[in-house]
């Protein structure tokens, strides 16, 4: 291993540790015989610095979190999924309803589990601090999902807390209402008669 900055690690099928490292792409670590592989740009990735590697059971994949883009290994090769709208994500957490929720530093993403693999992203929900967010997520943190489904998350002024599985979002009405209307037009023309009396009284008193 020429870089032993390591980022993340997630431990593999069949024994193997996928181990992301700053600077030097995937480290492929066969808990058996010891054996250590690399992937790097020439398998496929699109940075050499690995933020995140997070286990999919249900659909066989490893998603890999760059410093430029989304990934996923699947039967040992590395594709990109050209068709997320962000690059600077952190993070990311499936749910039980198809769902992932990927975590970036413009808010989370809410988007399809096998839109993504099918690299075919055309819906999607954005969650940001202004419409409902507490906080957006730090860089080089660490979030949690516990077994309930609720994430919490690192953010950068404390965490906030969210249940994947069961979320409820909604928009609301309001109704307002104007009590008066204030016109330009006649502020304009009560000034000019202010003035004009003013121009009347001096030119009076100067006789």
């Amino acid at each position: 291993m020429k870089n032993t900055v390591l980022l993340t690690v997630c431990e593999a099928d069949k024994g193997k540790i996928y181990a992301g490292t700053d600077g030097d792409g995937i480290y492929v670590i066969d808990g058996a015989g010891g054996d250590v592989k690399r992937i790097g740009r020439q398998e496929g990735l699109t940075s050499d610095v690995i933020l995140r590697i997070k286990k999919d059971d249900e659909r066989g994949v490893y998603y890999v979190i760059t410093s430029n883009s989304i990934e996923y290994i699947k039967d040992d090769t590395v594709k990109e999924v050209t068709t997320f709208p962000y690059n600077n994500n952190y993070d990311v957490y499936a749910d039980d309803n198809g769902l992932l929720w990927i975590l970036s530093s413009y808010g989370i993403y809410n988007v399809s589990a096998k839109d993504m693999i099918d690299d075919s992203v055309t819906d999607y929900r954005i969650y940001t601090i202004a419409n409902g967010l507490t906080c957006t997520a730090t860089s080089n943190s660490y979030s949690a999902l516990d077994p309930q489904k609720n994430l919490y998350i690192s953010g950068r002024e404390g965490v906030s807390r969210v249940n994947i599985d069961h979320f409820y979002s909604d928009s609301a009405q309001i109704r307002t209402a104007v009590n008066s209307i204030l016109s330009v037009m006649s502020v304009g023309l009560k000034l000019l008669m202010v003035l004009i009396l003013l121009f009347l009284i001096l030119l009076i008193g100067f006789k």
